[in-house]
């Protein structure tokens, strides 16, 4: 899969010949196709990838650099395993766009085993109410084409395709 960078987007990982996970970084944003966009989001620890994820999430849906943290809203979730967790967690913030009409800029993720094989997360997101001029692009959900959740060896990388 070839990917484009988008080098105009302040604080995205820019490209890099060294494959090694730079966590200094928290995101950058790929672009597989016209109706698809994708990002890749890192963290020293799940909680870190997880609150990544959903800044790289909003980076793309609204201008996140100007949503201010006004509002909160709790997220309360478990799953049997890692990537399933991962996954819900991006579609609960994306369905919470759509049915509380928010965009979020703040994360606090808190990641836990509960029993054997069941992940949850008890996270906060901070944002604001919608507004068509804070408004980016429209996401219509995430998929799991070229889905990835690993433990690298500085912490934690994720690559996630959504679906313009």
């Amino acid at each position: 899969m070839v990917y484009k960078k988008y080098d105009n987007i302040e604080g995205v990982k820019r490209n890099n010949k060294n494959d090694n996970v730079d966590h200094v970084k928290s995101y950058m944003l790929i672009e597989d196709t016209t109706s698809d966009v994708a990002f890749e989001s890192y963290g020293k620890t799940l909680n870190e990838l997880f609150e990544n994820s959903a800044k790289a999430l909003f980076s793309i849906i609204c201008d996140i650099k100007h949503i201010e943290p006004k509002l909160k809203k709790d997220f309360h979730l478990k799953s049997g395993s890692i990537k399933q967790l991962f996954i819900s967690w991006l579609e609960s913030l994306l369905a919470s766009v759509d049915i509380d009409e928010m965009f979020y800029s703040d994360f606090n993720v808190v990641t836990s085993i509960k029993d054997k094989n069941v992940y949850a997360i008890d996270a906060v997101a901070l944002g604001e109410r919608m507004s068509s001029e804070k408004a980016g692009t429209l996401i219509k959900g995430i998929t799991y084409h070229d889905m990835l959740v690993e433990k690298t060896n500085k912490g934690y990388k994720a690559r996630v395709v959504c679906d313009i």
